[in-house]
Formats: structure tokens, C-alpha cells, sequence
């Protein structure tokens, strides 16, 4: 049980999880008044705020930038860790994340004991608990951090030129890794990638 008092916000869109993180978090540590926002904005107009001891925000919220919002929540609480909730497993939203201030980043399919877990050492070591992971495995399917964004991607309805727009990379690289994880995942149409990227829980 954590013994010192302090604020938490969580920032997520979804209504369901906010509420459903609020009661966990009450439920996990007693000692800590916990505040839901919808988008960072919200967050925002409640600023300065005192002892704000933890920031959970998710990754994708309409109309909010995630990596300004982490920068400006780090320039105005620079003691306060910020940890990144998401469904996206890209890899790149990941090492983004960390690169521009946040302290960690899980995934949302994280079982809720062990994201539990982790939010309450953040809580009691602050930002003295140091997370040296910055990038996420390969996938059981044996598919690398580039072609799980691309997978991504695709599965979001991006052509090539789109996404080799987004990662920065050559149409004729995403080309040549579509090919290559149409072999790893036994595929042959862009639909099917599609549909078992769904399935897998990429998108």
C-alpha cells in the first residue's frame, strides 16, 4: 500500500477505460485523488496544479498531438513520470514517446495486475525508476519493429506512397517489406494482411 498522498491524471478519449483506470488506480493505492480528462487539453486548463505525482495519457486522442502534449506536460511537471497507455504497438510510437520525455510506454492489452504493478512503482520511486526498454521485441510471428509499422499502417488503409511518407522510408522499401510479411504471416493479398493484423490485435 502506498502511504503518500498526491494527484494522478488520466487522459484518454475513451470513457470506458478512463473510468474503468480511475477505479483500479483508487482501488490499488487509496491515497491518491485521481482526475480523468478526455483529452489533454482539458488537462491543461487545470494547470499549475500541486504534487501531480503521475500522468497516464493515451497515445491517439482526436485533435491532440501525443508528442506535444508529452513535451509540454514534461516542461510544466518535470518531476512527474509520464506513462503512455496505448493500443498501438508500433514501435515507433513507442521509441517516439520516450525519445521526447514520457517514462514509459505499455500497451493496453498489458494484463491490468501487471500495468498495475508498474504504475505503482512509478508512483513510489517517481521519476528515480529508471526503464532502460525503449523498444518493443519481435513479434512471436517473427516480424521486426519496421515491418509491425508497416503491418500497421497497411492495416489503416495507408498505400505504399503513404507509408513509406510516414516512416520516412522509400516506396520501394515498404514495397519490398510487404513482400516480406506476406511470407512470415502466409498471405497474398493486402486484404489478408489486413484482416490478420486485426485478428492479431496490431490495429
Amino acid at each position: 500500500m502506498i502511504a503518500s498522498k498526491g494527484l494522478i491524471w488520466v487522459i484518454d478519449d475513451h470513457q470506458l477505460f478512463g473510468a474503468g483506470m480511475q477505479q483500479m488506480l483508487i482501488n490499488a493505492t487509496q491515497h491518491y485523488d485521481v482526475q480523468c480528462f478526455s483529452a489533454p487539453q482539458a488537462a491543461k486548463k487545470e494547470s499549475p496544479v500541486e504534487d501531480l505525482r503521475l500522468i497516464i495519457m493515451d497515445y491517439y486522442i482526436p485533435d491532440a498531438d501525443p508528442l506535444v502534449w508529452i513535451e509540454h506536460f514534461v516542461e510544466n511537471y518535470p518531476d512527474t513520470p509520464i506513462i503512455v497507455i496505448s493500443s498501438s504497438i508500433s514501435p515507433s510510437d513507442k521509441l517516439n514517446s520516450l525519445q521526447v520525455g514520457a517514462s514509459a510506454y505499455y500497451p493496453k492489452h498489458t494484463s491490468p495486475p501487471l500495468i498495475m504493478a508498474k504504475i505503482c512503482q512509478w508512483l513510489e520511486k517517481g521519476k528515480a525508476n529508471k526503464e532502460c526498454d525503449t523498444t518493443l521485441a519481435e513479434s512471436e510471428h517473427n516480424l521486426t519493429p519496421r515491418q509491425i509499422d508497416i503491418l500497421i499502417q497497411l492495416a489503416r488503409g495507408g498505400s505504399n506512397k503513404r507509408i513509406a511518407k510516414v516512416l520516412k522510408i522509400s516506396p520501394e522499401t515498404v514495397k519490398t517489406h510487404i513482400t516480406a510479411i506476406y511470407k512470415i504471416i502466409d498471405c497474398d493479398t493486402r486484404d489478408q494482411a489486413i484482416e490478420w493484423a486485426r485478428l492479431k490485435g496490431f490495429v
